[in-house]
C-alpha cells in the first residue's frame, strides 16, 4: 500500500490533546459541602460504584481515537495496486519501395513480413500509448495519423500495399523522428522496418527523447534476381521477338524464357548468360505475327523479385487495309504512294469515290483519304486541304512524337499556302507554323482522324522521301483500333480496353509501369541495368524480428490502483458519531465520604455546581 499524501499523517498528533482532555474530564475534585444528608437523598445508592461507567468512558475515548486514525489515513490517500507508466509514442516507418517486393526463401515478400512485424509491435503498446505509421515511398506520407486506436492486420496491409517506387525510407525516418515527441515532448520510439538497401541510406540522428530502432528484413541474404530488360520485334525478321535478360543480383542460374499468347505457348528457350551476365533469345511468334494480340514472355522458374520476370507486348493485326480516296481528281503522287505500300494498303480494295457519295459507298472501307474534299462521318480519315483560314508560305515543323510523324522530316518542305486547322476536343497538333496549327490528329467519338491543311500538289512534300512515309504512317495509325495500340511508350498516355493507362514512377531512371485497365492487360516496367535489389555485399544489421521482440511489452500496462480514502472517511465519520453519543450519555456520579469529613467527590463540573445547593 502506498500513500498519495503521506504528510497528512501529522494529523495523528491530535490524539495527544484528545487523551489529555479526556483524563482531565475524568479527574475527581474534592468539594466542601455543608451537609451530606441532601446528597445521600439525591445520589442513587449504586452511583459510581460499578465499572460500567469506566468501560463506557474508555470505549468513547477509543472510538474518538479510532475516528482520528481513520480520518487521518483517509487524508493521506491510501492506494493499493500499481499505476500505469507514462504514455509513450511509437512511430513505425514501413519501407514500401520496389525492393520490398522481393520474395524470401519461405515465399513471403519482404513487405508482408514488414506488415506482420508492424502488427506485432502495435500489440505490444500500452492502452494509452500513441501510434503513428509512416509510408516510406519516394514521397513519404502518414498512413495512420497519431491515434490511441489499434489498427488490425488487414487494415495495415491495405494501407501498406507494395509499390514500384524508389525507397524514401531515409526521408521518412527523418520526418518521423522530428514529429515523434509531439508538442508534449513525450518519450517516443521510431521503429524502421526496411531491407538492406533502405538500411544503407539511414544516417539520421535523433534527439534524446526519441529512440530509433532499425529492423532489417532479410538482412543476411543477397537475393537472386534476373530481369527481362527488353522485349521487342526483330526488325530484321518481324515474325520473331527478341528477349533480353540480365542478372541483377546473385549468381546466374539455369533459367528459361517462355513466350505465350493467351493460354497457348508459342516458344521456349534456355538462356545462356555471357560475361556481362546478360542473355538474348530470339523467339518465333508463329501465327501471332499475323493474327496480332497480346503476347507475354516470362522467366521460369520465378525468382525473388517476380515483378520483372514477365513482360507483355501488343502485336498489331497485320492485314492490308481497304482504302477509299475521295477526290474530284486525286493527286497522282498520292495514288502512287498508296500503290507503293501493298503490305499496308490492299490494291484490290482501293477505290476512288466521288465527293458527296452516299454512305453505302464506304461499306467495307477501313480508311478514307480525302484530297481536297469533305470526308464521310464515322470513318477513320486522312484529310488533305482542310481548314478555312489560309496562310501564305508558312514555315512548318513537327510537334511532339506522334506516330503519324515517326521518321518524317518536315524541314525541307516548301509550301505556297496552307490552311490553319483548329484542334477539336480530343485532337492534338502534330504540324505547326508561326500562325497556328497546320496539322492535327486525334479521335472524335471513338473514330480517328488526321487533318493536314495543305494538298500534296500545293507543296514540295511529294518530292521528298518523307511523303510516302507520312501517308503510310497515317493510314496505318488510322487503321489500328484504339484499344489495340501498336506500341506504348513508357510514361506517356495511352488507352486500353476499358480506360487509360496509369503510369507509376520507377527507380533508376525514366522507366514506368503502365497498367492498362480491363482484362489484366499490362505493359510491365523492367528495371534498367544498374538497378539492384540489394547490395552485392549483404549489410550486417539487427534483424527486424529481434528488434520488435526487444520492444517493451506494455499491453498489460494498465492503472490498477484502488483508492481507499472514501471508505476510511466514512468509517471515521461513523466512529466519531458513536463516540459523541457515548460522551453524551455520561451520567452524573458522586461518591459520599464518611460523615465526619463533610466532603464529596464530584466527577464533573455540573456535580460541583449542584454541590453548592442548600
Amino acid at each position: 500500500m502506498t500513500f498519495e499524501r503521506p504528510e497528512a499523517w501529522w494529523l495523528a498528533a491530535l490524539a495527544v490533546p484528545i487523551v489529555v482532555l479526556h483524563l482531565h474530564l475524568r479527574r475527581r475534585r474534592r468539594v466542601e459541602v455543608s451537609s451530606l444528608e441532601l446528597w445521600r437523598g439525591l445520589v442513587p445508592d449504586r452511583a459510581g460504584r460499578g465499572g460500567l461507567r469506566q468501560v463506557r468512558d474508555a470505549l468513547a475515548l477509543a472510538m474518538l481515537l479510532a475516528a482520528l486514525v481513520a480520518l487521518t489515513a483517509s487524508a493521506a490517500g491510501p492506494v493499493t495496486g500499481a499505476a500505469a507508466s507514462e504514455p509513450r509514442r511509437l512511430a513505425i516507418v514501413v519501407d514500401r519501395s520496389v525492393t520490398m517486393n522481393t520474395r524470401m526463401p519461405d515465399g513471403q515478400r519482404r513487405i508482408d513480413r514488414a506488415v506482420a512485424l508492424a502488427v506485432a509491435a502495435v500489440r505490444r503498446l500500452g492502452p494509452k500509448d500513441e501510434l503513428t505509421v509512416w509510408s516510406a515511398t519516394s514521397t513519404p506520407f502518414v498512413a495512420v495519423e497519431p491515434t490511441t486506436g489499434r489498427p488490425g492486420a488487414r487494415e495495415l496491409a491495405a494501407l501498406l500495399d507494395p509499390t514500384l517506387e524508389p525507397s524514401g525510407v531515409a526521408l521518412a525516418t527523418r520526418l518521423a523522428i522530428r514529429a515523434a515527441p509531439g508538442v508534449a515532448k513525450r518519450p517516443a520510439t521510431v521503429l524502421v522496418l526496411t531491407d538492406p538497401i533502405g538500411a544503407a541510406t539511414l544516417t539520421a540522428s535523433s534527439p534524446a527523447e526519441v529512440g530509433v530502432e532499425v529492423g532489417v528484413i532479410d538482412a543476411d541474404r543477397v537475393p537472386a534476381n534476373a530481369s527481362i530488360i527488353a522485349l521487342d520485334i526483330d526488325l530484321d525478321d518481324p515474325a520473331r521477338a527478341l528477349v533480353r535478360v540480365a542478372v541483377t543480383d546473385g549468381a546466374p542460374s539455369a533459367r528459361s524464357v517462355v513466350l505465350s499468347r493467351g493460354t497457348a505457348e508459342l516458344a521456349r528457350a534456355v538462356l545462356t548468360f555471357d560475361a556481362d551476365r546478360r542473355a538474348t533469345a530470339a523467339m518465333p511468334l508463329g501465327a501471332a505475327a499475323s493474327a496480332g494480340g497480346l503476347v507475354e514472355v516470362r522467366l521460369e522458374p520465378s525468382d525473388d523479385f517476380s515483378e520483372d520476370d514477365s513482360a507483355r507486348m501488343m502485336l498489331p493485326v497485320v492485314k492490308a487495309l481497304a482504302v477509299a480516296v475521295v477526290a474530284e481528281s486525286p493527286s497522282p503522287f498520292l495514288v502512287e504512294a498508296l500503290r507503293a505500300m501493298p503490305g499496308v494498303v490492299d490494291p484490290a480494295r482501293t477505290t476512288l469515290v466521288a465527293p458527296g457519295a452516299p454512305a453505302s459507298a464506304f461499306d467495307g472501307i477501313d480508311v478514307v483519304v480525302a484530297d481536297g474534299a469533305a470526308e464521310p462521318a464515322g470513318r477513320p480519315a486522312l484529310v488533305f486541304g482542310g481548314g478555312a483560314r489560309v496562310v501564305e508560305q508558312p514555315l512548318l515543323w513537327g510537334v511532339g512524337s506522334h506516330p503519324v510523324l515517326m521518321g518524317v522530316d518536315l524541314s525541307p518542305l516548301r509550301i505556297e499556302s496552307a490552311a490553319l486547322v483548329d484542334p477539336a476536343p480530343g485532337e492534338t497538333t502534330i504540324v505547326s507554323s508561326a500562325a497556328g496549327a497546320v496539322g492535327v490528329a486525334g479521335e472524335r467519338g471513338g473514330v480517328r482522324r488526321v487533318v493536314l491543311g495543305f494538298r500534296p500538289d500545293a507543296s514540295t512534300l511529294p518530292l521528298e522521301a518523307a511523303f510516302p512515309l507520312l501517308v503510310r504512317n497515317a493510314v496505318r495509325w488510322l487503321g489500328t483500333r484504339p484499344e489495340a495500340p501498336r506500341f506504348v511508350v513508357a510514361g506517356e498516355p495511352a488507352s486500353g480496353a476499358d480506360g487509360a493507362v496509369v503510369p507509376y514512377p520507377a527507380p533508376g531512371g525514366p522507366y514506368a509501369l503502365l497498367r492498362l485497365s480491363g482484362a489484366g492487360t499490362t505493359v510491365r516496367w523492367t528495371p534498367p541495368r544498374e538497378f539492384r535489389l540489394s547490395p552485392l555485399k549483404a549489410i550486417a544489421g539487427p534483424s527486424a524480428q529481434g528488434i520488435v521482440a526487444s520492444l517493451p511489452d506494455r499491453s498489460d500496462d494498465v492503472d490498477s490502483r484502488v483508492r481507499h480514502a472514501p471508505r476510511l472517511a466514512a468509517l471515521g465519520a461513523a466512529l466519531l458519531v458513536l463516540g459523541a453519543l457515548l460522551l453524551g450519555k455520561r451520567r452524573a456520579a458522586a461518591t459520599a465520604a464518611p460523615p465526619s469529613t463533610g466532603t464529596v467527590w464530584a466527577t464533573s463540573t455540573r456535580e460541583a455546581e449542584r454541590s453548592t445547593l442548600p
